[in-house]
């Protein structure tokens, strides 16, 4: 019974090696699988902010007649305190990029 276990226990450890060594031949290192995982991520997290944001503008405009007059998308994410370029905006043409 141990032993079986054992078996398995190498048999995917070098499965995971041979993995890695594949990579490696093809000129990927696996830490960069990570990182493009992490910047795919990372993209669909931004357009998803994106779109809340111009979802709950649009809406706080069309509950108040104020709100639409000097809301801006620039004053709401200050408001909010996110950083512009982690939203890829631009606050001089209002506009996310």
């Amino acid at each position: 019974m141990k032993l079986s276990v054992t078996v398995n226990t190498l048999e995917s450890s070098i499965a995971t090696k041979q993995r890695q060594i594949a990579l490696l031949q093809a000129g990927v290192h696996p830490m960069q699988m990570d990182v493009d995982r992490l910047n795919k991520l990372t993209e669909v997290w931004r357009s998803g902010c994106q779109r809340a944001l111009g979802d709950l503008l649009e809406m706080m405009h069309k509950n108040s007649e104020e709100a639409a007059k000097v809301l801006t998308m620039n004053i709401l994410i200050s408001n909010l305190e996110v950083p512009a370029d982690l939203l890829h905006f631009d606050p001089s043409t209002e506009e996310f990029y």
